[in-house]
């Protein structure tokens, strides 16, 4: 182990990638609102239940998207600190 950092870009842009891809593939409505029937106590908890939902997974996403643009940030910034460390050795 020679104690030296390798940063892989290909495998951490697949990463991702594949973090993008489960992020549009998650569904953000869980069905229909129940409309009629106003007086079913049950249509109403169903109704209540979906906005919590989906307000959660909205949340979840948002979430989620700062992380992998945090992470691409990242493996950006260090791309360019492995770059202008290897031309600060070049040049001594």
């Amino acid at each position: 182990m020679s104690g030296e950092i390798q940063i892989n870009q290909a495998e951490a842009q697949k990463g991702i990638q594949e973090m993008s891809d489960a992020l549009q593939a998650l569904q953000k409505q869980l069905g229909e609102t129940m409309d009629g029937n106003k007086g079913i106590r049950m249509s109403d908890v169903y109704n209540e239940i979906k906005q919590e939902y989906e307000d959660l997974l909205g949340q979840f996403i948002s979430l989620f998207q700062d992380n992998v643009a945090a992470t691409e940030t990242a493996v950006q910034e260090l791309v360019e600190l492995d770059r202008a460390l290897a031309d600060n050795i070049a040049l001594k």
